[in-house]
């Protein structure tokens, strides 16, 4: 399908994923995206009960989180472009 926000676009514009647990709530993961333009993005997730903390699955959620910020840039982008193209 043309004109669309692939999952697989969105993951080719990362250029550098960093994963941060504060000391200040270690239960907690911060997953800091860097596209390949420079912008950031951050996501986050903390379990409701630091007990079940898992490493694992803090960083699959908080990147799941990081990647849901892209899709709507990702999106006026595109739009932009066919809007441009359209003159």
């Amino acid at each position: 399908m043309q004109n669309t926000v692939t999952a697989a676009a969105i993951e080719a514009k990362i250029s550098d994923v960093e994963y941060l647990n504060p000391s200040s709530a270690p239960h907690m993961t911060l997953c800091i995206l860097t596209l390949k333009n420079g912008f950031t993005v951050v996501g986050t997730s903390a379990p409701a009960d630091p007990g079940n903390f898992d490493a694992d699955l803090g960083r699959g959620y908080a990147r799941a989180a990081a990647i849901s910020q892209v899709w709507p840039l990702e999106g006026y982008l595109l739009r932009e472009q066919l809007a441009t193209a359209k003159g």
